[in-house]
């Protein structure tokens, strides 16, 4: 627009539709982005964006169904019913940036947003099977609505003490979330899988509506040092908390919810660079995550914190572009949330502690001329200690791995600005809950992905997810399990101007 002014406008449309042809979604998407520049040591980026669309939760199927030779037509099975369900969700979010260097070398950034949303939604959920083809469901009718507050103020610079270097960085983040968000659950006629006939819905039987507001502040600081090849990360910060409000449902009336929390994390690494590439590190790091509201029996929800060990390897090599890292971790957390059904109401229980202990191998190279590749494994060893103790938490699988190979072609070449890819992707055994009555089997899938530069401002993209159109199960949760997305087929068209 002008050598201080800069825009960019953003407009997305999209209509899809699921393996159940009952589930549609329109989506549209309107994204600005502004840059004031008012001098050379100052920029400022204004952002803002609004999003609308109406996605509708499949219901979930009975484990007791899955596994039994009919899952091809369980995945385009529709529990719900298309005179129920209904959904409005909206987002809008609108903040800013702002950078400025100072003549001492020193910086300024700042960054607030405001996000808002709102989602009104009626569904249907399972709630058991009582015949080998009739599935109990009920209908949960929320309107969800809850908006957050940020402002994060840093002030970063560069500084030596001997032969040390030290970047610098103290900060201010403050954070405020309101919740008001009201969940009914209401009875349904069942459904005979083998003769659907339309819900007959009754009134809501259970009713729960949250009002409440998470104020939070943090201060903070950071120190990189460098020392010759010697790299170190030091850094601290500390959060003070402060929840209000009330929670209500029909069955035990109005809880009051005002709690103050504080804690201080840190985390601190080590790394040494050698000439050839390999950089060996450790770390630790400490967290605290306030969680709003109450759980299941109307107890006042707890932080969930966190400690967590790394040491790894990483290698970038000096005679062709690649990176490759190895990852040894050991990751503990208290107070950990999940979702449970009890009583046919669905809420929030904090289950204690979880440990995870793991490894993560992660590759990528440009192997010859045009080709690339790219891969990542990972090992995880994760238990319960409280409720369910030494059990594995539901849907964590042991075994997690992916591989994917590009070419290019060369610009010179007939068919210059196309490339091709295609890869694999393997999810191992996993749980169905978190007391692993059961086990879902493991599942590769294969993807493919195509990408044409038309001209230089215009891009078309087609993406084939699950090639073989696989029929597994994803995960499962309170609400039965869900089958993971069968054949699908995308196509973009980017134009910039």
């Amino acid at each position: 627009m002008s050598d201080t002014l800069a825009a960019r406008f953003t407009g997305k449309l999209s209509d899809t539709e699921e393996d159940i042809d009952e589930l549609t979604n329109k989506r549209g998407y309107l994204g600005l982005a502004t840059r004031w520049s008012p001098s050379d040591a100052t920029t400022i980026d204004f952002l803002a964006s609004y999003q609308k669309d109406s996605p509708i939760t499949p219901a979930g199927i009975p484990y007791a169904l899955t596994g039994q030779g009919n899952d091809d037509s369980l995945r385009d099975l529709y529990i719900g019913d298309p005179s129920v369900d209904e959904s409005d969700r909206r987002m809008s979010n609108i903040g800013y940036e702002l950078h400025h260097e100072f003549d001492s070398g020193w910086a300024l950034d700042q960054s607030a947003r405001y996000q808002k949303f709102d989602w009104d939604y009626t569904g249907f959920y399972v709630s058991g099977l009582t015949a080998p083809s009739t599935i109990n469901r009920g209908v949960i009718f929320q309107d969800e609505d809850t908006w957050t507050a940020n402002l994060d103020t840093r002030f970063a610079g560069e500084v030596e003490t001997g032969t040390i270097d030290h970047k610098l960085l103290f900060g201010l983040d403050l954070r405020k979330y309101g919740d008001n968000t009201t969940s009914q659950f209401a009875t349904s006629s069942a459904l005979d899988i083998n003769n659907p006939t339309p819900a007959t819905v009754g009134a809501p039987w259970y009713t729960k509506t949250d009002d409440l507001t998470l104020e939070q502040v943090g201060i903070y600081l950071q120190d990189e040092l460098s020392f010759d090849k010697w790299r170190a990360t030091v850094g601290l910060r500390h959060d003070w908390t402060d929840q209000q409000g009330t929670t209500f449902n029909n069955f035990d009336g109005t809880e009051n919810i005002d709690q103050q929390d504080s804690a201080t994390t840190g985390n601190v690494g080590l790394s040494y660079l050698f000439d050839n590439g390999f950089a060996p590190y450790v770390s630790y790091a400490t967290s605290f995550d306030p969680v709003i509201g109450a759980d299941i029996a109307g107890d006042v929800l707890k932080p969930t914190t966190g400690e967590q060990w790394e040491v790894g390897l990483k290698y970038e090599p000096t005679s062709f572009d690649g990176l490759f890292s190895v990852a040894l971790y050991d990751l503990t957390q208290d107070n950990v949330s999940v979702s449970v059904t009890e009583g046919g109401v669905t809420g929030t229980r904090q289950i204690g502690q979880v440990k995870s202990r793991g490894i993560e191998i992660e590759g990528a190279a440009e192997i010859a001329m045009g080709w690339s590749v790219k891969g990542a494994y990972s090992y995880t060893d994760a238990e319960q200690v409280g409720s369910n103790d030494g059990k594995m938490p539901a849907n964590i699988p042991h075994h997690l791995a992916s591989l994917w190979l590009t070419y290019e072609f060369a610009e010179d070449t007939a068919l210059a600005g196309l490339s091709i890819g295609g890869g694999l992707r393997y999810v191992g055994e996993r749980f169905n809950d978190n007391a692993n009555t059961a086990s879902l089997d493991p599942v590769a899938l294969v993807d493919l992905a195509a990408k044409y530069k038309v001209t230089d401002k215009a891009t078309l993209a087609v993406n084939l997810n699950n090639l073989t159109d696989e029929t597994y199960v994803a995960n499962c949760g309170s609400f039965g399990c869900y089958y993971g997305a069968g054949r699908s087929v995308m196509g973009t068209l980017t134009v910039r101007w």
